[in-house]
């Protein structure tokens, strides 16, 4: 093998044959180099993979726009407010199989708390994003943990709170699974059928228990009457620091939108934000998490 000269290429008479992975190296440098450039504090974006320009594919593509825009943006944005600080979010639904075909679930996008760890990351913060099944794309500079059932949620939950500061709980998880999951098919049937249900795992009620000092619970409660009665039960029930409610009927809020209309409640009072984007709803939720720690 032809001797890589550390200056981004290797000799000129060396035979190409001699020297495959050049393409990859070109782009994927010493790693000496990049703990040097740690050190003084610049940050490092990973090369794609694919087809390089000497017709190996490898690690070596510059990163698509968009992506070198994420990098920038955790960097740029905001503040590092919560620098040091760790926070889990939960999101999105959960699936309960009913047979190897179908499943119970709700209609959550996963949105707001994809917003939520997103804005997170951009204040600094370490961020767990645990995700149940949903169409959208992995946050950068966050640390995916993708679930599929309520169980799945409460376990991915219990690996992460020893290391949480702030645990938001913004995934719609199933209240409900069938009692029994069906090895096949269910075949249609003439007339009713009826599906035995049993409660699913209690996830803030696990947490309730088992919170340590120092953690800061933030809830989320879907209501569609009596919002702030139910919502404030709730906070008082689990013993929560915080409850972001809002209500499916208010135009603008809940599932698959891209705006919410959300109150904060505490055991201190109410908070009423108007209708915003869910990643202005982020926001506005996280200095108010920040406020009262």
């Amino acid at each position: 093998m032809a001797e890589w000269n550390g200056l981004g290429r290797y000799p000129e008479d060396a035979d190409v044959n001699d020297r495959p992975e050049e393409g990859t190296l070109l782009a994927y440098v010493d790693g000496s180099y990049q703990d040097a450039l740690k050190k003084y504090g610049f940050g490092i974006i990973e090369p794609t993979v694919g087809m390089l320009a000497c017709k190996d594919v490898g690690k070596g593509k510059l990163p698509d726009p968009e992506v070198l825009l994420d990098y920038i943006a955790m960097e740029l944005a905001r503040e590092k407010t919560l620098a040091g600080v760790r926070v889990t979010v939960t999101a999105g639904p959960t699936q309960e199989s009913l047979d190897p075909v179908r499943y119970l679930t709700n209609h959550s996008s996963g949105r707001m708390g994809y917003a939520i760890a997103r804005e997170a990351m951009l204040r600094g913060a370490q961020v767990t994003l645990i995700s149940g099944p949903v169409s959208l794309a992995p946050v950068p500079g966050v640390a995916m943990r993708p679930v599929t059932t309520a169980k799945d949620m409460l376990e991915a939950v219990r690996e992460t709170l020893p290391e949480t500061d702030i645990l938001i709980k913004a995934a719609a998880v199933a209240d409900y699974r069938p009692a029994t999951v069906a090895d096949q098919k269910i075949k249609k049937q003439d007339g009713d059928m009826s599906i035995p249900l049993e409660r699913t795992d209690d996830i803030l009620g696990w947490v309730e228990k088992n919170r340590h000092p120092g953690l800061f619970v933030c809830g989320f409660s879907m209501e569609t009457e009596n919002m702030v009665e139910n919502s404030r039960a709730k906070l008082e029930k689990k013993h929560l620091d915080m409850i972001a409610a809002n209500n499916l009927k208010t135009e603008g809020a809940g599932f698959g939108v891209a705006t919410n209309v959300v109150t904060l409640i505490t055991k201190d009072g109410i908070k009423e934000l108007p209708l915003m984007g869910k990643d202005e709803v982020a926001g506005c939720l996280l200095d108010e998490i920040a406020a009262r720690r």
